[in-house]
C-alpha cells in the first residue's frame, strides 16, 4: 500500500504520514507554534453573512420593555 504524503499547512513542506513523530499535521514544532499563534491572534476566522444575523430575530433582546424588576423603583 502506498503511504499518503501530507503537506505542512504553514511552510508547504512535504511530510510523512499524518501524526508522524508526534507532530500531527505539521513538519516541525516551529510550524505548529506559528499555527497556534495565528489562532490566538484571530488570524483564522469563519465568515459570517448578514443573512445569518437577520434570522436570529433582530438581536438586541428588547422584547418585554427591558425592566427585569430588579431595580430601585420606589
Amino acid at each position: 500500500m502506498m503511504e499518503k504524503k501530507e503537506i505542512c499547512p504553514i511552510c508547504k513542506k512535504e511530510i510523512g504520514a499524518m501524526g508522524e513523530a508526534g507532530r500531527g499535521r505539521f513538519c516541525s514544532v516551529r510550524c505548529r507554534q506559528v499555527d497556534l499563534g495565528k489562532w490566538l491572534e484571530g488570524g483564522y476566522r469563519v465568515p459570517v453573512s448578514d443573512a445569518d444575523n437577520d434570522s436570529e430575530g433582530g438581536g438586541g433582546g428588547s422584547e418585554g420593555g427591558g425592566d427585569d424588576g430588579g431595580g430601585d423603583a420606589a
